[in-house]
């Protein structure tokens, strides 16, 4: 991720080990970020003054999900089942098309999945918003209780699928993505904070990595950031990076510990529909 000294979500310093009152002025310049989030929330997602496009995504998928919790939230005393389908049916194609026909892979997002990959996961999420209206129309009129279920064991099968890819996306992007390896200067660290609540945030930190790449100096650092608030690398200490060559400034970092949430998803989802699935055809 290209380092840029005015985006305050990190605190760059010098200090390989972090000190009290570098620690202290992490905790300031998090204050100030908050706070100035709240008044413009699109920063919380890394989107600049001049990016409107991004902030009209963001605004269109904020509302979006809005209506979809105001409309499930109205089906569910109403026994409206059918709206709550249809709801679930419009998440899984438009995540999905989405996916296939625009694979995110921009030099200001964070960690990037190959578009082999992203592609194979909205084909699933397609596949199964597909198989969800088939259900939709075909057993509408069965009793709720098996309706219900048939419904969540295709959604448990496409979870399953689409996050196995993902886990396999995360584990070859080395190969996929981070591709072209290179030597770099340590010039510093960044730092911030990762967590839902002041009380169990941890800091996380990556060198600050200045390095040439078809004759452009860059500063970046990695797109997943260490999961500890000292460094490994000495400042001023040349090393060899892993970087993206279409978006020389995406870094590989530690992007295994990512693959922690889409397994326990795989997993839930297997749960979920070896379960059910024995509940619909025992």
């Amino acid at each position: 991720m290209r380092y840029d000294p005015e985006d305050i979500r990190y605190y760059f310093n010098e200090e390989m080990t972090l000190s009290a009152a570098g620690e202290a002025a992490l905790d300031n310049q998090l204050k100030k970020y908050r706070n100035e989030a709240l008044k413009k929330p699109y920063k919380m997602y890394g989107v600049k003054e001049d990016q409107t496009g991004d902030k009209i995504r963001i605004a269109i998928g904020s509302l979006w999900f809005i209506a979809s919790v105001l409309v499930l939230l109205y089906s569910v005393p109403m026994k409206r089942y059918d709206i709550s389908g249809w709801v679930v049916v419009g998440f899984l194609m438009v995540i999905g098309l989405l996916m296939l026909l625009t694979p995110e892979k921009k030099a200001s997002q964070n960690f990037s999945e190959s578009a082999a990959s992203q592609r194979i996961q909205g084909a699933v999420l397609v596949i199964g918003g597909i198989v969800s209206i088939f259900l939709q129309l075909k057993y509408n009129e069965m009793d709720t209780m098996t309706f219900l279920m048939k419904k969540w064991f295709v959604i448990s099968i496409v979870a399953a699928v689409a996050m196995t890819v993902k886990v396999i996306g995360y584990l070859m992007a080395e190969k996929s993505v981070y591709k072209e390896e290179i030597e770099a200067t340590c010039i510093g660290y960044v730092r911030t904070k990762e967590g839902s609540g002041d009380e169990i945030l941890h800091t996380v930190c990556s060198p600050v990595f200045e390095y040439h790449h078809d004759g452009e100096k860059i500063q970046a650092f990695y797109d997943v950031l260490e999961t500890n608030k000292d460094g490994k690398i000495p400042v001023g200490s040349t090393t060899k990076i892993k970087i993206d060559p279409d978006h020389p400034e995406k870094v590989m970092g530690d992007h295994k510990r990512l693959i922690t949430t889409p397994a326990v998803f795989v997993l839930i989802g297997v749960i979920a529909a070896a379960a059910l699935g024995y509940f619909l055809y025992k």
